[in-house]
């Protein structure tokens, strides 16, 4: 029997939101499912679906004067499930009567600000469902929606994978930040703290590198270079500053020994934890948004939310000795395990439970 699944996704930007659609389409796809994703022309979305082989078709908005548009598209396709991201095309879904409509949240607001049970039920009363992608979030709407799932974003395990020789040419303990420029992000902090792990560090051992790979966003390059200066450390010797795009990702993030996730807000959807522990590296998390989520077990890494610095700085020293002291079998395994939570496989199974 077929099973139809259409996507609505009125996202313009290259977002965690946009990510999560994109990842369930093609998860649903690889679990048998007839995948279609509507998107807006020529934005993000519509443009990678197009790059990875996802049946897209386009709309110039997702306002009412395209909701005839829509209709036909509805009434050509019949899908079973249609699946929303964001409140216009939530709004629009009322008019297509006949299959079950599933909700995604998966903002920073829907964490800090759900909605309340009366609006809720006004607005939202024709949803099948709510999916979350993490249990945190399910948390919030559990008494607002019943009927709810948390499914983990899934991440290409062909693209974030150990690379094992990448890890071979690493020879000083090293830690990674990836994530674009960004204030949320907690670089400036963060430096601090490697600073003072640095003095703490081992005498008779190399001393750590960190490594920050990221495109600018709200803050410009050189404010970054004026975080490490502040606390002492020297670009080349002490840290490295890759700016542009990186094409071997997954050798990157293989050839660390501890992810670091240092954001002060958000990550509601933590891809770039999952891409770290796919690919065997162990995460250091400030642990807001749904980061804690990503820590499955005690290999993965640790969380030193509501932690005072000087203990922090002490638990990353011990995450780094220790990783820095596995072999390399230790990190496949660990990616490996990463996998049964992460992959498209994964998000695939989840969600097909969820909607049948």
């Amino acid at each position: 029997m077929t099973k139809r699944v259409w996507h609505l996704c009125s996202n313009r930007w290259n977002s965690a939101v946009t990510e999560y659609c994109l990842s369930a389409a093609r998860s649903l796809q690889g679990s048998g499912w007839e995948t279609l994703l509507t998107a807006l022309e020529d934005k993000y979305c519509h443009k990678r679906a197009q790059s990875y082989g996802i049946p897209v078709s386009a709309v110039g908005s997702f306002k009412l004067a395209s909701l005839l548009e829509l209709r036909k598209i509805y009434k050509s396709f019949k899908p079973d499930v249609i699946m929303v991201y964001g409140g216009q095309e939530t709004f629009l879904s009322k008019f297509f009567k006949g299959a079950k409509v599933i909700r995604f949240r998966g903002l920073d607001r829907d964490v800090q600000q759900p909605a309340k049970g009366l609006s809720y039920r006004l607005s939202q009363g024709h949803l099948a469902g709510l999916l979350a992608p993490s249990q945190t979030l399910a948390d919030v709407y559990k008494d607002i929606e019943p009927k709810l799932a948390a499914v983990n974003l899934g991440v290409d395990g062909e693209k974030f994978s150990f690379q094992k020789e990448a890890l071979k040419g690493q020879s000083r303990p090293t830690l990674t930040i990836l994530g674009r420029l960004d204030p949320v992000k907690g670089h400036g902090a963060f430096f601090l703290w490697f600073s003072l792990l640095k003095q703490e560090w081992p005498e008779g051992m190399e001393k750590p590198l960190l490594k920050v790979i990221g495109e600018a966003a709200n803050i410009p390059e050189d404010h970054i270079r004026g975080f490490a200066e502040d606390v002492g450390l020297v670009e080349g010797e002490d840290w490295e500053f890759i700016t542009e795009r990186v094409q071997n990702i997954a050798e990157h993030l293989s050839a660390t020994h501890v992810g670091v996730i240092c954001s002060q807000g958000s990550e509601v959807i933590c891809r770039v934890a999952e891409e770290f522990l796919l690919c065997g590296a162990p995460i250091f998390v400030s642990g807001v948004g749904s980061l804690e989520n990503c820590l499955y077990d005690d290999e993965a890494g640790f969380s030193y939310k509501d932690l005072p610095g000087d203990q922090a700085v002490k638990q990353l020293k011990e995450l780094l000795l220790s990783s820095f002291k596995e072999a390399s079998e230790d990190k496949e395994a660990r990616a490996l395990r990463s996998q049964a939570h992460f992959s498209f496989e994964a998000m695939g199974q989840s969600l097909d439970q969820f909607l049948t």
